[in-house]
């Protein structure tokens, strides 16, 4: 038995061709319902002004997505929207649960300001000092 797996990419379309890929999105996905065992669904997302779209396809096994990855419907449909391409896609292949952990490459994080992070310091050593005062206290004081 197999982890689920699920494969990211993130593809740049031409300017002007949006309509086209994603309706060509929506022909590749129902001819991989259709044809696929082991096809758990898709997710898409547009990009921010000057990014690239994301992809994200979810297979039960392993080998039902090298199933599909080497099949024969796979090549013309991909060769097919060549044209709405702006460069090659980056493939990301997860297994298991990491995809839900995983942060989308491209990420950015907030940083918390430097202040709420000495408040947090000074609150973690008051405690742990606490804490330590009160479980070692009576033992050193007799």
């Amino acid at each position: 038995m197999s982890d689920p797996v699920t494969v990211v990419v993130r593809r740049r379309v031409r300017a002007g061709c949006e309509a086209e890929y994603e309706a060509w999105l929506a022909q590749l996905t129902k001819g991989v319902a259709q044809n696929f065992e082991g096809y758990l669904g898709a997710e898409f997302s547009r990009p921010r002004p000057g990014g690239a779209y994301r992809s994200v396809f979810h297979f039960d096994r392993l080998d039902h997505l090298e199933a599909f990855e080497s099949s024969d419907f796979r090549t013309p449909i991909v060769a097919e929207a060549a044209d709405y391409f702006d460069g090659e896609a980056a493939w990301d292949r997860m297994t298991g649960l990491e995809f839900w952990f995983g942060l989308p490459h491209g990420t950015r994080m907030p940083q918390p300001s430097p202040h709420r992070m000495a408040l947090v310091l000074i609150a973690v050593i008051f405690f742990l000092v606490l804490a330590l005062n009160l479980a070692l206290g009576p033992a050193m004081a007799g």
